[in-house]
């Protein structure tokens, strides 16, 4: 949720926008945005195409955050294997052909919370997921 370091995947950045169009109803097409933002995907590009399809965007940091308080849906991201359940983001194929784990943070839409929890979609996944605010 906050910094401007890192490379976002060209279907994570497409991912978080269908969803969030989704939710308000805005007309989405993932070849426009990647016409309209080509590589190097990062956080700056991600506000940049967050503001062009009319939504605000800002950076929090997770520290301190009142998480009640947070405009939601919001748009964040989840350190490296801080939830080992997950499986990781589609990529690279490991040893044994199993997908090595990713060095990049991992995007997820939080669509609600209750303070102590966050209900939230990951790319690639079907189904919410919550975690626990003291995990992020």
């Amino acid at each position: 949720m906050s910094g401007d370091s890192g490379e976002l995947g060209r279907e994570e950045l497409a991912w978080l926008f269908a969803s969030l169009c989704g939710l308000y109803r805005v007309p989405f097409d993932a070849a426009l945005l990647q016409s309209a933002h080509p590589p190097p995907l990062t956080r700056a590009t991600l506000h940049e195409a967050a503001r062009a399809l009319g939504f605000r965007t800002g950076l929090v940091p997770s520290a301190g955050l009142d998480w009640q308080r947070l405009p939601l849906p919001a748009l964040a991201f989840l350190a490296p294997g801080a939830d080992a359940a997950a499986p990781p983001p589609s990529g690279a194929a490991g040893e044994g052909g199993r997908e090595a784990p990713t060095a990049r943070p991992v995007p997820i839409l939080i669509l609600k919370t209750d303070g102590a929890r966050l209900l939230f979609l990951r790319f690639g996944q079907g189904s919410p997921e919550t975690l626990p605010v003291a995990e992020v």
